[in-house]
Formats: C-alpha cells, sequence, structure tokens
C-alpha cells in the first residue's frame, strides 16, 4: 500500500504514473496482466470512448510495460456500439477490440461504476462466451473503476489465465482504496501534460530566451511593461532584397513556401550566434544578440552566405 501510494503522488508524467501503477499491481496481486484503461481525451463524462494507456503483461523474458497514446487501443464502451479497434502497429486496422480485452467486462463497469470479480472466467456461464475470455483462456478476472470527483476517468482491468480464484476481496478493497487518489494523480499528470503542451506552443511565439533576457522565466507572470537594462545588446534587422516586386510575379502558395524556405535557412543561424529573433515582419527578422553586439555581426554575415547558397538552389 506505501509503496502504490508513493507512486501515485509523486508521479507527474502520465505515461510513468501508469506504468508505475501496472507494475506495482502485478508484483502485489498475482495478476499476469494489468491494463490501464483511460477516458478518451477530455470526453464529457457521458462519453463511453476509452482507450488502453498503459498494458504491463508478465512474460518468460520478465515484465513488459508498454504505453500507447489515446487514439491507438479505443475502446466503445457503449452496449449498443460494436468494439472497435482504431489503426495502430501490432494488429490489422479492423481488428475487433475484444480480441485483446474484454470489451464486457469493461463495459460493466463503466456502465455500473462498480468493480468486479470473476473467480473463474472459464466456468462462468456470463463470461465463458465473451470472445477475449475464449482467445485468450483467462481465468480470474479483477475490473474496477478509477473514479474522480465527478465521473469515472479509467478501469483498472487485471487477468490471469492460469489459476482460478487468484484475487480476492483484498484485492478489490485495495483498489477501492486507492481509487480516489489514483483518479487524482491522473487527472493532475493529464493536467501536467496538456500544460507541457502549452508551453511547448508558447515557445513558438516567445522564446525562452526572450523571457531569460527580460528577467522572467514565467511567461503566465510576464507583465505589460517588463523591461531589464543591459549594458551591451546588438539587434539585427534583415530582409529579402525586392520582396514586394517578387512577391508580385507568384501565386499566394509560392509566396508561402518561398518564405518558410527562406525562414526555415536563416532562423538556426541566429541561434547558433546566441541570438533570438525577436519578431518576424513579414519576409523581415529582428533579432537580439544580448551576449555581445558583435555576435549580430557574425550573424548578419553568416547569413549572407547562407542567402547566397539559397540563391543558388533556387536558380539550379
Amino acid at each position: 500500500m506505501v509503496q502504490l501510494s508513493e507512486a501515485l503522488f509523486q508521479e507527474v508524467d502520465l505515461d510513468r504514473l501508469c506504468e508505475k501503477l501496472a507494475s506495482v499491481l502485478i508484483s502485489h496481486s498475482g495478476a499476469q496482466r494489468v491494463a490501464i484503461v483511460l477516458r478518451c481525451g477530455t470526453a464529457a463524462a457521458s462519453s463511453t470512448q476509452f482507450y488502453i494507456h498503459a498494458d504491463a503483461m508478465v512474460t518468460l523474458e520478465g515484465l513488459s510495460l508498454r504505453t500507447y497514446a489515446s487514439d491507438e487501443y479505443v475502446l466503445e464502451l457503449n452496449p449498443a456500439a460494436m468494439p472497435h479497434r482504431s489503426g495502430s502497429a501490432g494488429a490489422e486496422p479492423d481488428q475487433p477490440a475484444d480480441r485483446w480485452i474484454s470489451v464486457n467486462v469493461l463495459r460493466y463497469v463503466a456502465a455500473s461504476g462498480l468493480a468486479l470479480m470473476v473467480n473463474d472466467a472459464q466456468a462462468d456461464p456470463k463470461y465463458s462466451s465473451d470472445p477475449y475470455v475464449r482467445a485468450s483462456g483467462c481465468r480470474s478476472v479483477l475490473c474496477a473503476p478509477i473514479v474522480g470527483h465527478t465521473a469515472i476517468g479509467g478501469i483498472v482491468f487485471m487477468e490471469n489465465n492460469l489459476l482460478a480464484g487468484a484475487f480476492n476481496t483484498t484485492h478489490l478493497r485495495l483498489l477501492h482504496m486507492v481509487s480516489g487518489q489514483l483518479a487524482t494523480s491522473i487527472e493532475n499528470a493529464t493536467l501536467y501534460r496538456n500544460l507541457a503542451g502549452h508551453n511547448k506552443v508558447f515557445t513558438l511565439f516567445v522564446p525562452h530566451a526572450f523571457l531569460d533576457t527580460v528577467g522572467n522565466h514565467d511567461l503566465m507572470r510576464l507583465q505589460l511593461g517588463d523591461c531589464r537594462d543591459l549594458p551591451m545588446c546588438g539587434v539585427l534587422f534583415s530582409d529579402i532584397r525586392s520582396f514586394t516586386s517578387l512577391c508580385e510575379s507568384l501565386e499566394p502558395s509560392e509566396v508561402f513556401e518561398l518564405l518558410n524556405f527562406y525562414l526555415q535557412r536563416v532562423s538556426p543561424i541566429i541561434s547558433q550566434h546566441y541570438g533570438f529573433v525577436d519578431k518576424f515582419l513579414g519576409d523581415g527578422i529582428m533579432a537580439l544578440f544580448p551576449r555581445r553586439p558583435s555576435d549580430g555581426i557574425y550573424a548578419a554575415v553568416a547569413t549572407q552566405l547562407a542567402v547566397r547558397e539559397l540563391n543558388a538552389e533556387l536558380q539550379a
């Protein structure tokens, strides 16, 4: 219990969190396989679409751990819908989902919000005809919801193919005890992942070097008028000669292609000389060099040489 709580509290990366959870559950429950199933994206509580995010399995080589993207192993847990699998490596795109997990068990848990323990699925008339149970030889099953503040955020699916009665009420109580904590940890990890994605997008518009220059490393706390006195700072302006007349002879798509071709070649040169692009001005670039002004001079010379090579490529 302590090891499981530490795994939930200390990890903010969603992939590692689910991997640790699956690994700990296998170590302490006698399960041969543990799958962590999460609700797709930011879907509403009424959504019945889930996906397998992490899968841990005991093999002859040891413990196998894998994580998947939200558009890979997709499960439709609506009883009125047929299960399916979206295209992904490892199986054919039209392979039914119930060939690699018991959709019937997951549907029950998702619809009822209750845990389910099956002592011997092979002998239980409710599940002996389940496609996954027949194909995999699955015997013991323990499946429990991950219940958040308002809805089920995921499901833990555990199985043992060798023993009947491999799980007991102790394992069931353990899952109940950590369900709320697990839901909170998954929500936090998901928020952390989304925030990291947003920060990555922000850096496309506000580079880290700019934040370092103004002395504020937190974009969310950046205020209008924030500034910092620098003893010396080089500023470089550059653009494409006769760009306006050149555009008049090109289609709009060709103009965008030319600009991207040019900027992709020139922008890295600025970074290589310890500068950063402050803004793009159409075909123009304004770059700052906070280390020393001469960095801007060297960048300007390197840019001219790169443009010569670029012109030669375009004329070839």
